[in-house]
């Protein structure tokens, strides 16, 4: 980590839920970490130090709930979505896309606490609620046939079935430039990005799981800590 703080240009991505926020079964209220958000912000207020928020939420969805912005950047659904807006369907792509929503909802009519939320480019299978872990893996299970045909994302408690094959990894390799990288994320989404860093780079897993990440830590909490590490570095650093 004193290796990457010390580098000409640095690149620092985080995902939002389950790295800077804690889960909740609802979206739209979880309890997000100051401590960490702060860490950010300064960071971001650093000389060649750019960082960004990578999220699987809709762009919209992100900034609202995370509260951040300039000089953080957002980047939502994945890498797909930015202040700039998001690459445009096709036609038949978006009737797919609809398609697939409608039939995911007649899905969840029959397990409750499932339900589908509507993404730019995505629809996303939202499982925590459902109770029971059988019930749970056999709507999964469903899920996967009726979105044949675009892209399948597999999250935390989500299924994400989206029209663009754009992830959190082509989303790494597209704007790295040249800087040297430290990516922290809690989901498997986020091995897309982990499997893409180069030599120097850091891998940070955010709790337990299966991981290609070389360094791990336990929870939210302790990405805070970490964060807050990494600006005392960089900071002296620029200031040297």
């Amino acid at each position: 980590m004193k290796e990457l703080c010390a580098a000409d240009e640095v690149l620092i991505v985080s995902d939002f839920d389950g790295t800077l926020a804690q889960f909740s079964t609802d979206p739209d209220c979880v309890p997000v970490n100051r401590r960490a958000v702060d860490a950010l912000v300064r960071l971001a207020q650093l000389p060649a130090t750019k960082v960004v928020v990578l999220s699987g939420r809709d762009y919209a969805g992100l900034k609202r709930v995370s509260g951040l912005g300039a000089p953080v950047e957002l980047v939502g659904s994945h890498g797909a979505e930015s202040a700039e807006g998001f690459p445009p369907l096709k036609p038949a792509q978006q009737r797919l896309l609809d398609e697939v929503g409608v039939r995911l909802r007649q899905l969840c009519a029959s397990y409750p606490g499932a339900w589908v939320e509507d993404k730019p480019l995505h629809r996303v299978l939202h499982m925590r609620a459902v109770e029971d872990a059988a019930a749970a893996a056999q709507l999964a299970a469903a899920a996967r046939q009726v979105g044949a045909g675009l892209h399948l994302g597999e999250g935390k408690c989500v299924l994400e079935f989206s029209a663009t094959a754009i992830t959190k990894g082509t989303w790494v390799e597209e704007h790295r430039g040249g800087r040297r990288v430290l990516y922290v994320g809690d989901d498997v989404t986020d091995e897309n990005a982990l499997r893409v860093l180069a030599p120097g780079d850091v891998g940070v897993k955010v709790g337990a799981g299966d991981s290609v990440a070389d360094f791990r830590v336990p929870d939210v909490d302790a990405v805070a800590e970490l964060l807050h590490a990494c600006l005392s570095m960089r900071a002296a650093w620029c200031a040297a």
